[in-house]
């Protein structure tokens, strides 16, 4: 990838996790944190396998690849601000 594509890549993933960010906390003044948690996993995971599909499958995957993914998983849906306020 040439790098200004890689800029934008970072620019948009940024962007669209500041919309999570907004989205999920005016679904948190309806609803509980439970729901909130579901709703983030249910769209995070159908949003990755359309994005998996739309760049054409998986390719090959790296162990130190995958860590690092799941640990972005995890640190971004259970250490996210937005949880840690009340």
């Amino acid at each position: 990838m040439m790098p200004q594509t890689l800029h934008l890549l970072a620019l948009g993933g940024a962007f669209f996790s500041a919309l999570a960010t907004i989205y999920i906390r005016q679904g948190l003044r309806a609803s509980d944190p439970y729901a909130g948690f579901f709703v983030n996993v249910v769209v995070g995971t159908v949003s990755l396998w359309i994005a998996v599909i739309a760049t054409g499958g998986l390719g090959h995957v790296s162990p130190r690849g995958a860590l690092f993914f799941i640990c972005a998983g995890l640190i971004g849906t259970v250490g996210s601000p937005s949880r840690c306020r009340s």
